[in-house]
């Protein structure tokens, strides 16, 4: 009898599939795919994935699949790791990730707080849908992932849904669902709460339970956009996992952005207005789940203190190695240092339950 695994598990296994998203190699017109040789595919996936390539260079990925137990999952890829993509493909989402300006972010028309423009970007070139001009054609790449063409008055139009189309017009009977599950590593995670907040302001969705699990998240919204995720009910439903030698989840408060707001305040040539608009801070998200070397899970603001004095210790003794290694989601028997703590840690039998709280209770299951 196989051994069961916890939901955040699953999940840890749905944000690795979203690193496995890749283009049809046969049906170049076709959406892209997931293969079903890819690891624990049959563990979280029932039928054929809805995937999403796009973005600059498509380095924004993301899939809505239903799920073993009755849920549905919606997974979003991280940022294209160093070896294995395309080089410039690589630079433009390292790029994306540092565009750390805050932006304002709407969800049902409505004000939400603030967000990084990066991820904001990102996730809503995932969410919506896309028209363009003209009908599909063999040579005609910018379309690849369209679903169907449109009739227009005298011009036929490219209709290529998002993952809100996915979500409302493909073909999943919510009826028999438990749940949605959001989930993410490293850029993918900071998309989450993002997506959840756009999941919960949809009329047609606003019965259905919402649960968050992240792993690897930096900082991503700021204090209004908690408050409103809070009124919300998704900050109860929300857990992330961090590594102790992860910087990630410490950026950019910690190593971009105070350095900057610093050089910024001492600018000589600013004025008091502009100085104003620098005094933005990006808040944590969700219940924080850290992560030790030994692969033990530690909870609370301790947890997090003594992470946050691991990663300036590892800092300042050039731990490159350990650092780079620790934000790796999966097992990687060639890396220097032990990797692969996140899926480690949330699949073994001591792992804690997943949050189980309000209204979001009826999602998780073991």
């Amino acid at each position: 009898m196989p051994t069961p695994v916890s939901t955040d598990c699953l999940l840890a296994f749905a944000s690795e599939l979203a690193y496995r998203i890749e283009p049809n190699p046969d049906h170049p017109r076709a959406a892209p795919h997931i293969p079903r040789s890819a690891p624990h595919y049959d563990d979280v996936i029932v039928g054929e994935p809805t995937c999403f390539l796009r973005g600059e260079d498509k380095i924004d990925a993301a899939f809505v699949a239903e799920m073993p137990d009755d849920t549905v999952v919606v997974s979003f890829r991280g940022t294209l790791p160093p070896f294995g993509a395309p080089f410039w493909s690589w630079v433009e989402d390292w790029l994306e990730d540092f565009d750390i300006d805050p932006v304002p972010w709407t969800v049902a028309g409505q004000p939400y707080g603030r967000v990084e423009h990066g991820f904001d970007r990102a996730v809503l070139e995932l969410w919506n849908d896309i028209q363009g001009v003209g009908p599909l054609t063999t040579d005609d790449s910018a379309f690849a992932e369209g679903e169907e063409e449109l009739t227009l008055g005298d011009e036929r139009r490219t209709l290529r849904g998002g993952i809100r189309h996915a979500l409302l017009h493909g073909g999943i009977d919510w009826s028999t669902k438990t749940g949605i599950l959001v989930t993410g590593h490293s850029k993918g995670a900071a998309a989450t709460y993002l997506a959840a907040s756009l999941i919960r302001g949809e009329p047609d969705l606003a019965d259905v339970p919402v649960r968050v699990a992240c792993f690897a998240s930096p900082y991503t919204c700021d204090a209004a956009f908690l408050q409103a995720y809070t009124e919300a009910g998704l900050e109860d439903a929300t857990v992330r996992y961090q590594n102790v030698d992860d910087l990630v989840p410490f950026v950019p408060n910690y190593l971009i952005s105070l350095p900057l707001r610093l050089a910024r305040w001492l600018d000589p040539t600013s004025t008091a207005s502009t100085k104003a608009t620098w005094t933005w801070r990006y808040v944590t998200i969700g219940h924080l789940r850290v992560i030790t070397r030994a692969c033990d899970i530690r909870e609370g603001t301790g947890a997090y203190w003594r992470a946050l004095l691991r990663i300036v210790v590892d800092l300042l003794t050039l731990q490159v190695g350990r650092i780079a290694d620790a934000h790796s989601l999966v097992y990687d028997p060639d890396a220097s240092h032990p990797t692969g703590r996140y899926t480690t840690a949330v699949c073994r039998a001591s792992a804690p339950e997943p949050v189980r709280l309000g209204a979001e209770a009826g999602v998780v299951s073991r």
